[in-house]
């Protein structure tokens, strides 16, 4: 089924206090806490499962992916140092990091990679991502640091699938005898040690982290759903650090001398979306002539005051492609 599609890429707008970082109340005097703000908080702990990007901005920090993606969309080493598609494009083996701990102590390896995945395609999970791994035939573990996935047709996009934070690998005794829904252990460079829903998130740094970092001792997350409410508390000195989705309330910051407006692109989108199922536009015409209808950078400059890029499809490496090269991508009416 065909749909047409208009998609950009969102920016996200971090406001950072010029203040050193401490938690009164929180930690000791000697300690370096972020104390950060939102408007959104994480709508549950299961990081498979969860859509909001509230969540992955909090589960991304605890758990981790077998691999990640840099700053260019690039795949690059995480959980797995290293991976390669068999010629016939039938497996895909990944090697994984070694000496690795999970946040109780216990030692990652393949196992939790394979009870992780095939609790993924397991439907009873709703998993986010369970349609992106549906090539994955069986999962064989030669080794404590060897996965192979054997596949029932070859799928390049696998492994850049695999870098979601909803792929990310949870300890395999979690899965067969906890809850993942009620707890968040997993190898990440910050420890979940306490979420109050609505309220606030402590996190604390993980001092067996196999990356370099984390270079503060934890963060703190406080909910603060009005936008102009987390301006006024930077201006206080009451929070370090704040994620903004409205464009608009950024620009308020522009000339604040005490506080600096960071923007970093984010995989974030948004999308319109037809029923090609529904009449009249099933028809491949009538699709066309709304593609060129609609000028996409207006809308992005409206609605977002241009914080984002109009881009085609997000797959890797396709959304890197010049517009032109897509039907009506420009308005032509």
């Amino acid at each position: 089924m065909k749909s047409l599609r208009l998609r950009y890429f969102a920016y996200v707008l971090a406001v950072v206090l010029i203040l050193s970082m401490a938690a009164p109340g929180l930690a000791q005097d000697d300690q370096n806490v972020l104390i950060m703000a939102r408007a959104a908080d994480t709508t549950g702990l299961d990081v498979h499962t969860q859509t909001a990007f509230a969540s992955f901005r909090l589960l991304e920090l605890i758990y981790e992916p077998l691999v990640n993606l840099d700053a260019d969309l690039n795949l690059v080493p995480s959980l797995a140092e290293s991976w390669e598609f068999s010629e016939d494009g039938l497996q895909l083996t990944f090697h994984l990091r070694q000496g690795v701990t999970f946040h109780d102590g216990s030692d990652f390896t393949s196992e939790d990679v394979k009870a992780s995945l095939e609790r993924i395609l397991d439907e009873a999970t709703g998993a986010a991502t369970r349609a992106n791994l549906l090539s994955i035939a069986s999962i064989d573990t030669p080794d404590d640091f060897t996965v192979v996935l054997n596949l029932s047709q070859p799928d390049a996009p696998l492994a850049a699938a695999l870098s979601s934070t909803n792929t990310a690998i949870m300890s395999s005794e979690i899965i067969a005898s906890g809850d993942p829904t009620t707890q968040a252990i997993g190898t990440g460079p910050f420890m979940l040690e306490n979420w109050t829903p609505e309220e606030q998130t402590i996190l604390t740094a993980n001092p067996n982290w196999w990356g370099e970092g984390p270079f503060i001792d934890g963060i703190e997350i406080r909910i603060i759903p009005d936008e102009a409410s987390i301006l006024a508390a930077l201006r206080a000195g009451e929070i370090d650090f704040a994620l903004l989705n409205d464009p608009l309330v950024a620009t308020l910051l522009i000339d604040d001398p005490d506080i600096t407006l960071n923007r970093a692109p984010s995989i974030a989108y948004h999308v319109f979306q037809l029923n090609a199922a529904r009449e009249p536009l099933d028809r491949l015409e009538v699709r066309q002539a709304i593609s060129c209808a609609i000028d996409r950078q207006e809308v992005l400059d409206t609605a977002a005051l241009g914080e984002g890029e109009v881009t085609g499809p997000l797959t890797i490496p396709i959304y890197k492609l010049p517009l032109d090269e897509y039907f009506c991508y420009t308005r032509d009416v």
